[in-house]
């Protein structure tokens, strides 16, 4: 009862944001998600239950979140682990070649805390790209392209495109996976090659 005011708020599209991009930003600045979630919890695990059982849309869900937003981890890093392995830096293409796996299974830390945690540029596309996919994804769900999750997975290691699938039944939730990786690396591409210069430049430690 005392959350679900705050429900409503979450599957609000200015909620849904707000809601999804403040992990992102606390991240940014290595500080673990963990502490908003005795909020967003019992917010998203009620969201998922009634799309299960009451035939609900819920757009706000963990599901959600981590098929479609969390992209190789939190701030969509998996675009971002593409463009180092192209990079003119010895030093960001061995860090794209080691954060790749994880980054498959969407874990983010090694190239968060490696590159993105309080480095102002790369922080910027970051939060961008924590405002941009949630917007897109709830309108993609709203709209009814892609069905709201309808099924409850704890597991966000499973990689993209698939995970999208099972928890919405539907093969439209990979177009919206695609969508949103094309934006997030198109968001991460010019603040990454100002970055890569800098790191060539000898602007930042290589």
């Amino acid at each position: 009862s005392v959350f679900v005011p705050l429900k409503y708020i979450a599957q609000h599209p200015i909620g849904f944001v707000l809601l999804t991009f403040l992990p992102i930003m606390f991240y940014s600045m290595g500080i673990g998600s963990w502490i908003l979630q005795p909020i967003i919890s019992p917010v998203a695990v009620l969201a998922i239950y009634e799309n299960i059982n009451l035939g609900a849309s819920n757009p706000f869900t963990n599901e959600t979140i981590m098929a479609f937003i969390n992209l190789g981890g939190k701030g969509a890093t998996l675009g971002l682990v593409y463009l180092m392995f192209k990079s003119k830096s010895k030093r960001l293409r061995t860090l794209g070649y080691a954060s790749s796996l994880p980054a498959i299974l969407n874990i983010g830390d090694p190239i968060t805390f490696g590159v993105l945690v309080w480095n102002p540029i790369m922080m910027i596309p970051m939060w961008i790209n924590g405002i941009l996919l949630p917007t897109i994804t709830y309108l993609f769900i709203t709209i009814g392209i892609v069905p709201a999750p309808i099924l409850r997975l704890a597991q966000p290691y499973i990689p993209i495109g698939i995970s999208g699938y099972l928890v919405t039944q539907s093969f439209m939730a990979v177009l919206l996976v695609l969508v949103n990786l094309v934006v997030s690396t198109i968001v991460w591409y010019p603040f990454f090659k100002h970055y890569e210069a800098e790191t060539i430049n000898g602007n930042v430690n290589q």
